[in-house]
């Protein structure tokens, strides 16, 4: 692992790829606004985030702005794994075909923790089929902070055997916990290949989610601390 402090323009060929391979979730606040979602949109074409994560709200506005550019529409659900399956494949035949490109959905943390883990599968696997329709992939949220190793172990092979393309460490809700170097070689030796791994969570800086790709994270997370560092940093994408 060769992580450093990061410069511009010297190191502005790593700066890219972290920020490419970032999913810009500034709009997950309670007060996103019209204005927000324009400028959050602007920005993430301008430096070239992965995508910007929307919620049912601003999804039709963010996959119109985002339309021909290479950041991509994802759609994240804020109902904390907590919401019926029924309604969640209602809403997600309502915004798919506005463009959203990917799906972030919250394992059903009650029927988790209840052992029923049956039904927890069957949500994810429910999630993924109507997805597939669209071939929009699936990220899988275990909020990792609320968890035991054991109970990792558990949800990573529940994601896995629902379809996922990705597993997901946190939401980034109140005690989803902060992702941390260990937590991200845990679930990359678990995961072993068969999905992808995302770090997500309480990432303050350029220089994390560097450290976490290095360590095996496919994606990362990032908020309004990343377009801060940015701009301090002088960086302009070439």
């Amino acid at each position: 692992m060769n992580v450093k402090l990061l410069k511009s323009p010297e190191d502005d060929a790593v700066i890219k790829r972290v920020i490419n391979n970032m999913d810009n979730a500034q709009l997950l606040v309670p007060e996103v606004c019209t204005k927000m979602v324009d400028r959050v949109c602007e920005e993430s074409i301008y430096y070239g985030f992965n995508s910007v994560v929307a919620t049912p709200n601003t999804v039709e506005r963010t996959a119109a702005l985002l339309k021909g550019s290479p950041v991509h529409t994802l759609f994240g659900f804020g109902d904390a794994g907590r919401g019926s399956i029924q309604g969640k494949v209602e809403t997600l035949r309502h915004v798919l075909p506005l463009g959203v490109q990917e799906v972030d959905m919250i394992m059903n943390m009650p029927r988790f923790f209840d052992g029923q883990f049956d039904l927890v599968q069957n949500d994810i696997s429910a999630i993924v089929k109507v997805c597939a329709d669209y071939r929009v992939g699936v990220k899988v949220i275990i909020e990792s902070g609320l968890l035991t190793d054991e109970q990792r172990k558990t949800a990573v092979e529940l994601a896995i055997a629902g379809g996922a393309q990705y597993i997901k460490t946190a939401s980034g809700g109140a005690g989803s916990g902060t992702c941390n170097m260990r937590l991200i070689l845990f679930l990359h030796e678990l995961i072993a290949g068969r999905a992808k791994l995302k770090a997500s969570s309480g990432i303050q800086s350029l220089e994390d989610a560097w450290a976490f790709m290095e360590a095996g994270a496919d994606r990362t997370a990032g908020r309004d601390n990343m377009i801060s560092q940015l701009k301090a940093l002088g960086y302009k994408p070439a």
